[in-house]
């Protein structure tokens, strides 16, 4: 029943639409020029599709050529990293194979180092350390005489190292010269003097939080030899002054001839040093 129904359906509708039709072009038959209209209007329309069509073949010729360029860049990136890549590996090979070298390298010389101990012989350690006693002993001799040539100043500045080991007190050469009067305006030949005696290897030090200086070792040539030398220079020193200003007669000044006998005490003061 319902399959009829739709049959006579579809007959209705198609007679109704041959019908519309029908009256339509009898009504349009009687406008003249009608087939030029309709052939224009085509003509138009197929013009405007041909164009869109071409827009549209000229983007995604656009967008195609985009997407190989990026295809070929990647690709051209994916080909440098695996050059990359191989070399590495190559390099790594080759460092690999170096190894065993190496390995063998350090056991020969491990084993020359062996032999060498082995061919010690007592009497050449014997010889070895007379060696070692003749050079400290060279050694000994040339810090002899570059404190005996010193001068009063820069015996000062190792009379301020040595004292500073003895008792273990740390010190700045700007603030020992603010508050010694004898080391007044003496900082940088104080310094200077420091500097040499640490590069002649005289001492060795170190540094607290304040880079102020601490010195840990003297050669025990300084630590034997400073003071008695210093005490030495000063009192010539002073009886050098004295002859000077009586012969010129000159009226001694009392004050600086205290300060050249009062050298050792203030700095011995400023080390805590009972005098």
């Amino acid at each position: 029943m319902e399959d009829r129904s739709k049959i006579h359906f579809s007959y209705a509708i198609a007679i109704l639409l041959a019908v519309i039709v029908v009256l339509i072009s009898v009504e349009w038959s009687k406008v003249s020029g009608l087939i030029e209209y309709i052939t224009f209007a085509l003509t138009l329309s197929s013009l405007i599709l041909a164009i869109l069509a071409i827009i549209y073949s000229m983007v995604s010729n656009s967008s195609f050529n985009d997407i190989i360029q990026r295809l070929n860049t990647s690709s051209g990136h994916l080909e440098h990293t695996s050059k990359g890549i191989d070399e590495s590996n190559r390099i790594l090979l080759e460092e690999i194979k170096k190894i065993p070298n190496a390995i063998e390298l350090v056991d020969r010389n491990i084993l020359s180092t062996q032999n060498m101990i082995e061919n010690l012989s007592p009497s050449k350690l014997t010889e070895t350390r007379e060696e070692s006693e003749v050079s400290k002993e060279i050694s000994s001799k040339v810090v002899e005489g570059f404190v005996e040539e010193s001068s009063i100043r820069g015996l000062q500045a190792l009379y301020c190292l040595v004292l500073s080991n003895k008792t273990k007190t740390a010190f700045a050469w700007k603030e020992i010269c603010e508050e010694v009067p004898s080391l007044k305006n003496s900082e940088q030949y104080l310094m200077a003097y420091y500097i040499a005696a640490k590069a002649l290897g005289l001492l060795n030090v170190d540094y607290d939080g304040k880079f102020r200086i601490i010195v840990e070792e003297v050669h025990s040539v300084l630590l034997g030899s400073v003071e008695v030398i210093l005490e030495k220079k000063l009192e010539e020193a002073a009886k050098e002054s004295i002859e000077r200003q009586a012969t010129y007669k000159e009226c001694i000044n009392e004050e600086e001839m205290e300060l050249w006998l009062r050298n050792l005490t203030e700095i011995k003061e400023y080390f805590g040093v009972i005098v």
